[in-house]
């Protein structure tokens, strides 16, 4: 793989280490939420299912950005370039993770307004808990 990377005209060697990260990326990505799947489906809670659905995205994007990070140094960046990266890595990070906080909130609230049953004949707690949810 180095051979074929050493063969590029140097404006598409960094282009091509950014697509192959983000492909890479995208394809753990994938398998691991497969595998996961797998495991949801066996189990016998929706706690599990729930998790992945409200996760799968951000997670998604926040593996994108540690591959691209893992291939920062080696994209012989100027320093203009460096200044534009660290300039989106600022941004986006604190956005990624906390889009990934919010998923993180979404779940424990359809976690806990599940497992508040409002079905029975004394629901007062039930109806409390969802409600402060």
């Amino acid at each position: 793989m180095p051979e074929l990377l050493q063969n590029l005209p140097d404006w598409l060697r960094p282009l091509a280490l950014i697509v192959g990260a983000v492909v890479a990326a995208l394809v753990v990505h994938a398998a691991s939420f497969a595998l996961l799947c797998r495991v949801a489906r066996a189990s016998s809670t929706r706690d599990d299912d729930w998790a992945l659905a409200r996760l799968h995205r951000p997670t998604r994007w926040l593996a994108v950005a540690i591959a691209l990070t893992l291939v920062h140094p080696a994209l012989g960046l100027d320093r203009d370039g460096m200044r534009l990266w660290q300039r989106l890595a600022g941004f986006l990070t604190p956005a990624l993770f906390g889009w990934l906080a919010i998923g993180v909130l979404g779940l424990v609230a359809d976690v806990v307004q599940a497992r508040a049953d409002i079905s029975v004949a004394d629901n007062l707690r039930a109806r409390r808990r969802r409600t402060r949810v």
